[in-house]
């Protein structure tokens, strides 16, 4: 009899942090779509991928998790990684891209994109000081 009792208290303990985490994540993701901004939990967030450009790589309006690029890892970041940036193309006003990497200028100074759907690369590059994450897989 007391180890169910023990047994419905764990259980229970664990359905209360599992919904909390749930509920701080939603959060996050709803305020960022919101805003437009990212909202980071520790050193990742979730983002909503709104358009096809990403195909078949990732899908049109899917979630991603993505990490926080800080100096040292946008350092790192090479041909083929996937980041996410805030585009200085004036179509775009500033809005979050994601993109591959296509080609890499300077030092991880700048980085030349292309969406795996587009056709071409993207007309203006992205500025290392202007990536805000990387996708993880």
């Amino acid at each position: 009899m007391k180890n169910k009792s023990i047994i419905k208290k764990i259980t229970n303990v664990v359905i209360y942090v599992i919904t909390g985490i749930i509920a701080i994540c939603s959060a996050v993701i709803i305020y960022s779509n919101i805003k437009g901004s990212i909202g980071f939990i520790g050193n990742y967030t979730f983002m909503w991928v709104k358009t096809e450009s990403m195909e078949p790589s990732i899908p049109r309006r899917s979630y991603i998790l993505v990490k926080k690029a800080d100096k040292r890892a946008v350092e790192k970041i090479k041909v083929d990684d996937i980041i996410v940036f805030r585009s200085d193309d004036p179509t775009l006003g500033g809005a979050l891209n994601t993109h591959r990497v296509a080609s890499i200028i300077g030092k991880n100074e700048e980085f030349v994109t292309r969406g795996d759907n587009n056709m071409r690369v993207d007309e203006v590059t992205a500025k290392a000081e202007n990536v805000v994450g990387i996708y993880k897989r």
